[in-house]
């Protein structure tokens, strides 16, 4: 930081104190001056998910009478926070001026990036709805529009033009329209917001604009309340005058689960429902059939009932025709979709005559042309169709289906390879008895922690416990054939990610939780494989070879080899990590390559050493290792931050005296994946998983509770489990909602 810079911060500083002493005695507590920090790093004044950030930032400041962190003077659309500055101190002259000059800004980068990438009259629609607004909240109406403009540029620009080209990004849903962009995924949600305090005195001027709006608008006040509560307005008034009182009504529910729920033991109580119909069939026909004729509108349901009748029900005339009729409702529709070669790929239609070759055409041809479709609840795109379980295990002619290497023409196209039915049994349609489905989905669901979950980083779509792209590879030999599995390769670790965990301390955390999950279904399927005839060794290293191998990037890096920071993590004596650290040229040791699990390089050893206080101490003077306060992770993650996640306070008042920077966040560009919500800071994650003590200690290092992620979330939001993470479990509910106010 050059010299005038470091006179403006302090400047900055002190007038923190002296608003804080006579608006917000109580803060006095805690917060005696809040540092104000530039980020010096290429790019992080022109970003505009930084700028985001930036603006709901000073939005908060400005809300609570605080002074305002330095903008970018080359981004006009900063000037929105006047425009807000300017509608609370009724200064309605320079309210219109202002907001004239950021709409007409915004209307110009919006003109910019072309009509193929913004919706269409998106600022149209806008300000008519606004300019529809009289009286007193005509203004208010007015801003509410204007941030919505504000917004809608820096999100398609964060968004890039390039892609925006071939998938255009919902700005009123605020969701990307392309779910494996994980760029625009990222960007899912992110919609300036009033400051909280607004609300004061404004309740029903609040109500009218947003029913006025609609989702045109989205929340318009950033109170840490839930998303289904962003309309409650009476809730945010509330809030907003009391979050210690309210700490208790609007943290966020703990949801654990992840991944789909688990098969029920037996059947589910009658009536049963579609889902129900698929698993359990094969227990009660007279009980699947209602629900499946009723599902029966398209073409999953039209196949399911059909496999259901053939599989389930006796030969009969009736029977036959309800076959025939379902068989030729799917074809009719299937050939109006089809070329010639994936009829050709399909085979010839066959009357149907209770056999199973005589259903197999229709059933290609379904799954060719995507007619029977499965679409799981939360994913966009969809899976070949899946044959109920149950029928795939009672019909085995059935299984025919799914074998395209006897097809004209299949065997060399790849995507009809990909569209052939597949097993339900694979795909969690129903499950084969003994399997031990519970325990391997709850490992396999869990390993996404470890892999880097689908789509982008964080994501917690849930998978199937086993997938049809295994296939033939995995899923057949598992369920059926498990003394194939013996010709896998071996492990090379003694568990599933061990080399991989000590890359950084969030790996090691994961590997943690993971290893029992993977014992337990390690036990399980090697009884199963026992049941299947293999003998008790046989079953033991098959169990443990199907599971690295289901497991992407289990093997990671090979055999855990020993480093210094093996031994960090490990929690080893401060002396013998000094004497390792001194004696060796390369303290690091050999450490895995990091693009076979989860996409992060490993953390630099100023991170990692953290969960160690007194060995971190014991290595800071060591020159050849580098050790760094303000060091960071890939994503822009710092020694103080990890300590604040993992409460290691004694690390963070170490870190805090040898110059770690108190309000850097994690925000970088360097190409590698970003967080969703990027520039978290050390206060954030010390809202989120550390003690009362770690919070303080961060405000009276001069912590700012105003700042937020690029998604506008601030510290209290992680607090309260609003942000991308739980709600804070380590703090007692009187602890919790001290915090709030604190924070708040």
């Amino acid at each position: 930081m050059d010299r005038s810079a470091l006179i403006a911060a302090t400047v900055l500083a002190i007038v923190s104190v002296v608003a804080v002493t006579v608006d917000k005695p109580w803060r006095m507590e805690l917060r005696r001056a809040v540092v104000v920090e530039r980020d010096e790093r290429p790019g992080a004044t022109e970003d505009s998910r930084r700028t985001l950030a930036r603006i709901q930032s000073n939005l908060e400041r400005l809300g609570a009478d605080a002074p305002l962190w330095p903008g970018a003077a080359s981004e006009p659309l900063e000037t929105v926070v006047d425009v807000v500055r300017a509608y609370r101190a009724h200064d309605w002259g320079g309210f219109d001026h202002l907001a004239a000059t950021v709409e007409g800004a915004a209307a110009e980068r919006l003109d910019g990036l072309g009509d193929n990438v913004v919706p269409a009259n998106y600022l149209g629609r806008l300000r008519a709805v606004a300019a529809a607004e009289t009286g007193n909240r005509a203004r208010l109406a007015r801003l509410v529009a204007l941030l919505r403009s504000v917004d809608a540029v820096l999100v398609l620009e964060a968004a890039g033009t390039e892609a925006l080209k071939s998938h255009p990004y919902d700005l009123v849903a605020r969701a990307a329209t392309a779910p494996l962009l994980a760029d625009q995924r990222r960007l899912d949600g992110s919609r300036l917001r009033l400051p909280c305090r607004m609300i004061a005195g404004r309740r029903q001027d609040f109500e009218a604009i947003a029913a006025r709006f609609g989702e045109l608008a989205g929340p318009l006040l950033s109170c840490p309340v839930g998303v289904d509560k962003t309309a409650d307005f009476g809730l945010m008034e509330r809030v907003a005058s009391s979050p210690k009182a309210t700490a208790g009504e609007i943290v966020a529910p703990l949801n654990m689960s992840g991944g789909p729920a688990r098969q029920p033991v037996g059947p589910p109580p009658k009536p049963w429902d579609r889902d129900a119909a698929i698993a359990f069939m094969a227990e009660d026909a007279d009980a699947a059939e209602p629900a499946l004729r009723q599902a029966a509108t398209d073409g999953v349901g039209r196949l399911d009932l059909a496999l259901f009748l053939h599989a389930f029900r006796p030969q009969s005339p009736q029977r036959d025709a309800d076959v025939r009729r379902l068989l030729g409702e799917i074809d009719a529709e299937a050939r109006a979709k089809a070329g010639a070669d994936v009829l050709q790929a399909a085979g010839a239609p066959v009357p149907y005559d209770g056999t199973d070759d005589s259903l197999l055409p229709v059933l290609r041809l379904a799954a060719f042309t995507a007619i029977a479709e499965i679409k799981p609840e939360g994913y966009a795109n969809g899976y070949p169709y899946a044959i109920p379980c149950a029928v795939w295990l009672r019909q085995s002619g059935i299984r025919k289906a799914a074998d395209t290497q006897s097809l004209p023409g299949v065997e060399t196209d790849f995507w009809l390879t990909h569209l052939a039915p597949i097993s339900g049994c694979l795909a969690g349609r129903g499950s084969v008895p003994g399997f031990p489905e519970g325990s391997v989905a709850a490992f396999l669901n869990a390993t996404a922690d470890a892999d880097g979950g689908a789509y982008t980083n964080h994501s917690k779509l849930p998978r199937y416990p086993l997938t049809y792209s295994d296939g033939e590879r995995l899923g057949v030999p598992l369920l059926f054939e498990p003394r194939r599995l013996l010709a896998l390769p071996e492990p090379v670790a003694a568990t599933p990610y061990q080399h991989w965990s000590y890359l950084t301390l969030g790996n090691h955390a994961v590997w943690e939780r993971l290893t029992p999950l993977f014992e337990s279904a390690r036990v399980d399927l090697a009884l199963y494989f026992h049941a299947q005839g293999l003998v008790e060794a046989e079953a033991g290293t098959a169990a443990t070879k199907a599971l690295f191998a289901l497991a992407y990037g289990a093997n990671c890096g090979g055999e855990p080899l020993p480093s210094l920071r093996q031994m960090l993590i490990d929690g080893q004596e401060p002396e013998g990590i000094l004497v390792v650290a001194k004696s060796r040229e390369h303290a690091e040791g050999t450490l895995p390559p990091y693009n076979c699990a989860a996409t992060s390089p490993p953390d630099p050893l100023s991170v990692v050493a953290v969960a160690n206080p007194q060995a971190l101490a014991a290595l800071w003077p060591l020159p050849k290792l580098e050790m760094d306060a303000n060091a960071r992770n890939s994503f822009g993650k710092t020694p103080l931050m990890e300590a604040a996640r993992i409460d290691a306070i004694d690390s963070a008042k170490f870190l805090l005296a040898k110059g770690a920077r108190i309000n850097a966040d994690t925000w970088q560009n360097s190409g590698a994946p970003t967080l969703a919500h990027d520039g978290r800071t050390a206060l954030m994650y010390a809202a989120a998983s550390g003690s009362f003590a770690m919070i303080e200690t961060l405000l009276k290092a001069g912590a700012d509770t105003f700042q937020t992620d690029t998604k506008g979330r601030r510290a209290i939001d992680y607090l309260l489990g609003f942000g991308p993470l739980p709600a804070n479990t380590r703090l007692a509910p009187s602890q919790r909602a001290e915090a709030a106010r604190l924070l708040y």
